[in-house]
């Protein structure tokens, strides 16, 4: 080939080029329009957000009250309606007839490069083609900026929300390691304590407990008077304003939170399930448990009979938050959780309080053995699952009122609070007939003779022995 033809063939390619390059500034017109009208919806977008931010940002709390937007005037007169209306019709349609404009425009021009042979038809088309399907594709894109925006806002929020530094912070690296083995003594001393929510109600004035290594510590008394208080104190969910809860002789602000916890099993008086299997849920007390302690745990918990009887078994899917169990069901599903932890430390709030009277009984017979050589702080009202405990105390207006074994409490407090409670849970009971309970029988002679009725078989009391 001569150096004369490479030249001219050179020439056409560059000249191709260029006529192609001018195809596609012509079809860019039909991209600009789209690009234009997105654009100004993004930055309405981002501003309205900025202006007005998503209610996540307030982290859970409800948003603040905006403030009453300003009247704003009315236009009088049908014609300064219609002349808005007309603007926004116009509008849209000059965004159309531009959009479809450069695509005709396009065309012709492509049509008449190759009238004129300075192009052939085949590039032509994959030039226009190739145009029109990306500039839709961009000017698509272009549509989604503003969920692109409320995006990047989302996450923002998120990320400051994993940056915020908490007041107890759970893996601090300065705290002491945590022993693999405790011994579980819990020990609070001279604590006084109100809730960040409520700083001017006081729950505790100096109050001093003690939870002796491998014995049953058990808080009772009136609703409210901080029973359960206790139970987020040990697991350190706050700080109280004085004195120091301490395990094994230290006090926990010098544990490391994270690795503490794991000491720590807890069955709350509200069992929060997961939407997944028996099987899983009960494994997530201990995540590398097998499936013989699952199941050891289960029967321990009394709950082995009634997930055999489901037809999958353990891989039954409990809904979520468990709502295809019953609540005693998903009791026992959170004992057995607790069970398989295997802790030094058991936290029982009102463990047994969705049982009936059958299952309490086996669960409680199942829990005195769990807890057999551990730790256990036990919050209870029904008096008769926490009369073996080796140290009762009770609770009153912020302090410990008494404290001491079943036995003693009746000996020593004949007229205390504990003795009262016990007196009018055995009256409740014996309205329902259950007369032979030990716990309430060996209380009869006490309750004998007041104001001359038997306040303990009958269901006539005087009125002022509830005063007493």
């Amino acid at each position: 080939m001569s150096q004369e033809s490479v030249q001219t063939q050179e020439e056409e390619e560059i000249k191709s080029v260029e006529e192609q390059w001018r195809l596609s500034e012509m079809q860019a017109l039909e991209f600009l329009p789209e690009a234009s009208s997105d654009n100004n919806n993004s930055r309405n977008s981002e501003t309205e957000l900025r202006e007005h931010p998503p209610e996540m940002e307030n982290n859970g709390a409800p948003p603040p009250p905006s403030p009453p937007e300003p009247k704003k005037p009315e236009i009088r007169g049908v014609a300064f309606k219609e002349l808005f209306r007309f603007a926004d019709g116009l509008d849209y349609a000059l965004m159309a007839i531009g959009s479809v404009g450069a695509f005709v425009h396009g065309l012709w021009y492509a049509s008449w490069l190759v009238k004129h042979g300075i192009s052939d038809f085949s590039k032509t088309i994959r030039v226009f083609m190739v145009l029109m399907v990306s500039a839709n594709g961009a000017a698509e894109t272009l549509t989604l900026a503003p969920d692109f925006i409320k995006g990047g806002q989302a996450m923002r929020s998120v990320f400051e929300l994993l940056d915020r530094k908490t007041e107890i912070e759970p893996d601090d690296p300065d705290t002491t390691p945590v022993p693999d083995r405790l011994r579980g003594e819990v020990e609070l001393k001279h604590i006084d304590f109100s809730y960040p929510s409520r700083p001017d109600i006081q729950v505790f004035r100096d109050l001093t407990l003690r939870a002796r290594a491998g014995k049953t510590l058990a808080l009772v008394g009136p609703s409210g008077c901080g029973k359960s208080s206790v139970i987020s104190l040990v697991q350190r969910f706050y700080e109280p304003s004085s004195g120091r809860v301490m395990i094994d002789g230290k006090d926990i602000r010098k544990y490391n939170l994270k690795a503490l916890r794991k000491h720590i099993a807890i069955v709350p008086q509200e069992p929060c399930l997961f939407g997944t299997t028996i099987q899983e849920n009960i494994a997530y007390g201990h995540e590398c448990a097998t499936e013989a302690e699952i199941i050891q745990a289960a029967t321990l918990a009394s709950a082995h009979k009634f997930i055999s009887a489901l037809p999958d078994g353990y891989k039954t899917y409990v809904g979520e938050r468990g709502v295809q169990l019953s609540g005693g069901q998903k009791q026992r599903i959170a004992i057995a959780r607790a069970l398989v932890r295997k802790a030094e430390i058991m936290l029982l709030d009102e463990a047994t309080s969705a049982l009936d009277a059958e299952s309490e009984r086996s669960v409680q017979e199942a829990l005195d053995q769990a807890c057999s050589g551990r730790t256990s702080i036990v919050v209870a009202h029904r008096l008769s699952t926490i009369r073996n405990a080796h140290t009762i105390a009770v609770i009153d207006d912020g302090k410990v009122a008494e404290q001491g074994s079943h036995s003693q409490l009746l000996k020593n407090y004949p007229d205390g609070i504990y003795a009262r409670m016990i007196q009018l849970q055995r009256f409740t009971h014996g309205q329902k007939g259950h007369r032979s309970d030990p716990l309430y029988d060996e209380m009869r002679p006490n309750c004998i003779g007041y104001m001359g009725f038997e306040c303990c078989g009958s269901t006539t009391l005087s009125k002022s022995w509830f005063l007493k």
